[in-house]
């Protein structure tokens, strides 16, 4: 992440992911208090190492929700950034 023109770690151990019940996961992001800018890159991996050979498949890639969930919420905090909110 780059709080205020600099570029630092997310702090402590997060990323979080958090299961909460039969279907709610969540990812938990811990961000700094900033002055004027912050830029975050919520990259999460789950730590096991890629497959050496890969299974090739035929099938169109499709983003999953958990994907398109994160994506959205990078969004959302780049436009509260620019917004000042």
């Amino acid at each position: 992440m780059k709080v205020d023109g600099v570029f630092t770690d997310m702090p402590g151990d997060y990323p979080k992911f958090e299961v909460q019940g039969d279907k709610k996961n969540f990812f938990l992001f811990r961000i700094p208090k900033f002055n004027n800018t912050i830029l975050i890159d919520p990259t999460v991996t789950t730590g096991a190492e890629p497959p050496t050979n890969p299974p090739e498949t035929t099938a169109s890639p499709t983003a999953s929700a958990s994907t398109l969930t994160v994506k959205f919420f990078a969004l959302l905090l780049s436009v509260s950034a620019m917004l000042k909110l």
